[in-house]
């Protein structure tokens, strides 16, 4: 399961991604946004470690903040906010 929110206000928006998947550790809340960093072997789970690097990279670039909250064992929800006037000059109808 997978569940998205977009939420926007005056001060930006806020985009949830929220899973039902096995979770991370507080530990490991900011790890998991540096380059080529995994928690698990690719025997145990699949990936190279830099998705949620560049996703970092593309937040930051905007102006905007990237984090995590989860338990481990019960899923996790990853979140992003881009300020309003970064976030509306990119937006086109």
């Amino acid at each position: 399961m997978v569940i998205i929110e977009f939420k926007q206000s005056e001060q930006g928006c806020v985009c949830s991604i929220k899973d039902n998947g096995i979770g991370i550790q507080k530990k490991y809340a900011d790890k998991i946004f540096d380059m080529f960093q995994r928690l698990h072997s690719d025997i145990d789970y699949s990936g190279n470690g830099i998705g949620l690097a560049v996703c970092k990279k593309v937040v930051d670039h905007w102006g905007g903040k990237i984090w995590v909250e989860s338990e481990y064992g019960k899923g996790a929800t990853f979140s992003f906010n881009l300020p309003a006037t970064k976030a509306t000059n990119s937006v086109r109808s």
